[in-house]
C-alpha cells in the first residue's frame, strides 16, 4: 500500500508542483502539513486570494496541495475530508485530473454536479 501511495505521489507530482507555485506565488504564503493527512495546504489569504474566493471557490487542489483561498475554513474538517478526496483522486488520475475536471466544468458546472465534485462532497 505504501509503495501504491509513492507511486500515486510521482505519478501526480506536475500537478503537486503547479499548486506549490500557485500558493507560493499567486496564494503568498507558505506550505505546511494539513494535520492528520497526506497533503500540503496554503493558508495565508494573501495575494489573488481574495478575487479567487469573490469567484466561489474556498479552496482548489492541485495534485498534494491544497490552496485554501479562504484561510478560516483550512480547518474545518468537511472541507479538509472534501479537499483529501480530491488529492485522492489526483493520485489516481494524475496529469489527468487537470483536463477531466475542466472538460466536465461547461457542463456540468463545479459544485455537486460536476463528477469528480460528487463523491467528494458525499465525503
Amino acid at each position: 500500500m505504501r509503495t501504491r501511495r509513492l507511486l500515486g505521489h510521482l505519478w501526480t507530482l506536475p500537478n503537486t508542483l503547479l499548486g506549490l507555485w500557485v500558493g507560493l506565488l499567486l496564494a503568498r504564503g507558505l506550505p505546511r502539513r494539513a494535520p492528520g493527512y497526506d497533503f500540503w495546504i496554503f493558508d495565508s489569504g494573501g495575494g489573488i486570494s481574495s478575487r479567487v474566493k469573490a469567484a466561489g471557490p474556498w479552496a482548489t487542489t492541485f495534485g498534494a496541495v491544497v490552496v485554501f483561498w479562504e484561510p478560516s475554513v483550512s480547518s474545518d474538517p468537511r472541507l479538509l475530508r472534501h479537499e483529501a478526496w480530491h488529492v485522492r483522486q489526483y493520485l489516481h488520475l494524475g496529469p489527468y485530473f487537470l483536463p477531466l475536471y475542466l472538460f466536465f466544468v461547461p457542463l456540468r458546472g463545479w459544485r455537486e454536479e460536476h463528477p469528480l465534485e460528487r463523491a467528494a462532497y458525499r465525503a
